[in-house]
């Protein structure tokens, strides 16, 4: 997954996130969200930015959107700090026997929080069909899976 800046002819700056050769449009919907909601360009872009690296970071571990836990977050956090740009496999399955505390800023802390926070608070006013491609949920799926996840989310604190 890579994130794109578009220019459009008005001047304009957006952002879209593609893999392989297609837009994913969760991500897509998701700037157009942002965007619609008045945010920064810069606030658009970091958020986007951060919603890319946590679906590369679920993707090594064989995840999507909608697997994600609260253990997947924890260990994003850190990873995005040790790792910078490159988030690949080693980075999101290696779990060290004696973790180093990470300390990662006050800022890039809060800034990647509020933007996961975001991404899934534009998920659930979307619907079933931002995350299942479909307006009716898989049989496999209890309702509002994912539901737990946002809450937790939702009752961090930022740090200071």
């Amino acid at each position: 997954m890579h994130l794109q800046r578009i220019v459009l002819p008005s001047g304009k700056v957006t952002w879209t996130a593609y893999g392989g050769d297609a837009v994913i449009p969760v991500i897509r919907d998701f700037v157009t969200y942002l965007e619609a909601r008045h945010y920064a360009p810069r606030t658009v872009s970091h958020y986007a930015r951060h919603v890319v690296r946590l679906g590369n970071y679920l993707a090594a571990l064989g995840k999507n959107f909608r697997e994600i836990t609260a253990t997947d977050l924890d260990r994003f956090i850190p990873a995005v700090a040790t790792s910078g740009r490159k988030l690949d496999v080693q980075t999101a399955t290696v779990i060290p026997l004696r973790p180093e505390h990470v300390e990662v800023s006050a800022s890039l802390h809060n800034q990647i929080l509020f933007g996961i926070k975001a991404f899934y608070a534009c998920l659930k006013i979307r619907g079933p069909a931002a995350l299942f491609g479909t307006a009716e949920r898989p049989r496999a799926y209890a309702p509002d899976a994912y539901q737990p996840f946002l809450a937790h989310v939702a009752a961090r604190k930022p740090r200071r």
